[in-house]
């Protein structure tokens, strides 16, 4: 059953090392053998981003989530829980702790409950009716008796609701952590969500366990062609990043540390032998997996999530190509991860605009300029005719039809199955075609290498505009 809550503030914090994935980013005060462990945090009522109720939430849900929002936080109450396979709540803590003046607070845990768990830290007013906040995180206690958790705020709150929801009704298997529902719950979601119902917060809530189910499928190794160890590997080493994304979200600032949590994803699958231009379909099926349940929500609401789920494609892809050519055509490395750059941020501010209509030209043209300097910046390190390029492109955007059909078959439903396969194997069939159309680049002296990751790039780009 979903935990109820009112909403009302924001988050804020980084995320440093691509290192951390391979350790564990908490206080190393001993060796690992306590019996008690402390979650250390702050609830962040003041963020530095307005994240109040959205105006289509009702006004019950509005009044309350104010008055939550304007509530002296010292003295509230905080609990920790287990979040079990089936979003059902254990408590771990002995007793519960309470807030102090300057909103930080340390909770004791039982670390044998704790363990290798989904934790939820929650804070509450007087009464269990008055939620001021709460968040979700994976435990990372190892090497040490101390973790901090990101702050408290609305962001957070929304995205632990979504994760204990998807949970509840069994969208998600166990092993799924939260870290994937902060990177696909963007800031115009989880902003649109925090006055919202129950109703709407369920709907969210399937979508983006949706999202995490076509992220996984298309990284699995029937997908990859990679082994079944490998693939394995690669979600140890990707377990591993989220269990540090939780003190990394206590350090600064959000997105930042969003980004790191993606490269390491990346290198974790890299470190299994996945190349990068796999965790870029990843992040194209999710996304579109999470869109196609834009009409299950209210309106403002399903434009948030579209949003959202634009925002999640263009982080996902414009870091995975940048690491892909870095490590298959270097020459063109540095601009390919520029341009992404740029164009990410223009979806991203377009994303975030309003008029739905209009942001889906700028979103189409910023895809389309990114194509551009991509195919200028390829043509120039394999020492070719950018038209060269151009032709390639075409022929490849002539064989996206397909893949617009597949991704577009995609609907509003965790029950989707053969269409998700249908979506992806439309694009591996695309991918397939590009590397046909690579041979061109090699007829003109490129070499098999260089014109298979150009070809790859290319149809990436596409890929995210079919």
């Amino acid at each position: 059953m979903r935990v109820a809550m009112t909403r009302g503030f924001k988050t804020s914090a980084p995320f440093v090392a691509l290192s951390a994935i391979a350790g564990l980013a908490c206080d190393d005060v001993g060796n690992g053998d306590h019996d008690t462990g402390t979650i250390e945090g702050r609830v962040d009522q003041d963020g530095g981003q307005d994240f109040a109720p959205s105006s289509s939430a009702s006004s019950s849900s509005s009044s309350s989530a104010a008055a939550a929002a304007s509530a002296e936080v010292e003295g509230s109450v905080v609990t920790a829980y287990r979040v079990g396979g089936g979003g059902e709540l254990e408590a771990v803590a002995d007793g519960e702790a309470r807030v102090d003046a300057e909103g930080r607070y340390a909770i004791d845990v039982d670390m044998q409950a704790a363990t290798d768990a989904s934790l939820l830290v929650r804070v509450d007013g007087e009464s269990s009716d008055e939620m001021i906040g709460q968040v979700a995180i994976s435990e990372g206690f190892e090497g040490g008796a101390s973790m901090q958790a990101p702050p408290i705020d609305a962001r957070s709150t929304v995205i632990a609701d979504l994760f204990v929801e998807a949970r509840a009704e069994g969208s998600v298997s166990a092993d799924v952590g939260p870290g994937m529902f902060w990177l696909a719950a963007g800031t115009s979601l989880a902003a649109e969500l925090a006055g919202a119902g129950e109703a709407e917060i369920s709907s969210a809530a399937e979508a983006t366990a949706t999202a995490v189910t076509a992220w996984k499928q298309s990284l699995s190794h029937e997908t990859t062609g990679a082994s079944e160890q490998d693939a394995r590997v690669a979600l140890e080493f990707s377990a591993g990043a989220e269990t540090t994304l939780a003190s990394e979200l206590a350090a600064g600032d959000a997105e930042a540390a969003l980004d790191a949590y993606g490269e390491a994803v990346l290198y974790a699958h890299a470190e299994a032998g996945i190349q990068a231009e796999f965790v870029a379909r990843a992040g194209i099926a999710s996304a579109e997996a999470m869109k196609a349940f834009e009409g299950e929500l209210g309106a403002e609401a399903g434009a948030a999530l579209a949003a959202s789920a634009e925002a999640h494609k263009a982080r996902t892809v414009t870091q995975a190509l940048a690491a892909y050519a870095e490590a298959e055509l270097s020459a063109a490395a540095s601009a390919v991860a520029d341009a992404g750059a740029g164009a990410r941020a223009e979806i991203e501010a377009a994303a975030q605009a309003g008029a739905e209509a209009e942001a889906e030209a700028e979103i189409a043209e910023a895809w389309a300029s990114f194509q551009a300097d991509a195919e200028a910046e390829i043509a120039a390190a394999l020492e070719v005719a950018e038209d060269e390029l151009e032709a390639l492109a075409a022929a490849l955007e002539a064989e996206a039809d397909a893949l617009a059909s597949a991704l577009g078959g995609l609907s509003g439903s965790l029950s989707l199955g053969g269409e998700l396969d249908a979506a992806i194997d439309g694009m591996a069939s695309f991918f397939a075609e590009a590397s046909v159309e690579a041979e061109a680049l090699v007829a003109l002296g490129a070499s098999e290498a260089e014109a298979e990751a150009a070809a790859i790039i290319v149809a990436t780009i596409v890929a995210c505009d079919p």
